[in-house]
């Protein structure tokens, strides 16, 4: 079957005719209501900054206030605590590294880690990118793997969006 080129042009100018009425359209929506007042920047209004001020060093000493020290034996969800405040965690002064274990498979292509580690209860909890949730001791022991794929379904396809932690719940 033989297309001519004219059809072919008809067809595009069309389809172009077409998008320009929608696009005409989507531009014919209510007029935005502009409120009347002074405008201020964000840095002038939070910082008190000015277009002048912004560009000089910051040289003078300010006092900060630290909350006191926190030793945590348990980091039950990401970010500390339900509020995601990890507070100010105690550190040695030069922390080293103690240990490192695998957990499983990495992040892939078709698979990703979805679930941040918690540790409770002197175990550390990891799911791989694979659905392999897998205890580890404070020493870096491996303690259990568990594969999360319901039956039937194909290894992998469970995922998770962290991990609760539930006293006395995961041995």
């Amino acid at each position: 079957m033989a297309v001519s080129v004219g059809a072919c042009i008809v067809t595009y100018g069309r389809t172009i005719g077409i998008l320009a009425v929608l696009a005409t359209l989507t531009a014919c929506g209510p007029k935005e209501d502009i409120l009347e007042g002074e405008r201020f920047g964000v840095r002038e209004a939070v910082l008190g900054e000015t277009a002048d001020t912004a560009a000089e060093p910051r040289t003078q000493s300010r006092k900060i206030t630290l909350p006191k020290q926190v030793s945590r034996a348990d980091m039950p969800q990401l970010g500390g605590n339900a509020m995601h405040l990890a507070g100010h965690d105690a550190l040695a002064a030069l922390p080293t590294r103690l240990w490192s274990t695998s957990i499983g498979a990495g992040d892939q292509r078709r698979h990703r880690i979805t679930a941040t580690p918690v540790i409770a209860g002197g175990r550390v909890f990891a799911m791989d990118s694979r659905s392999r949730v897998t205890a580890v001791s404070t020493g870096g022991a491996e303690l259990w793997n568990r594969d999360l794929t319901l039956p039937g379904e194909r290894t992998g396809d469970a995922s998770g969006g962290g991990w609760p932690s539930v006293t006395g719940g995961c041995s």
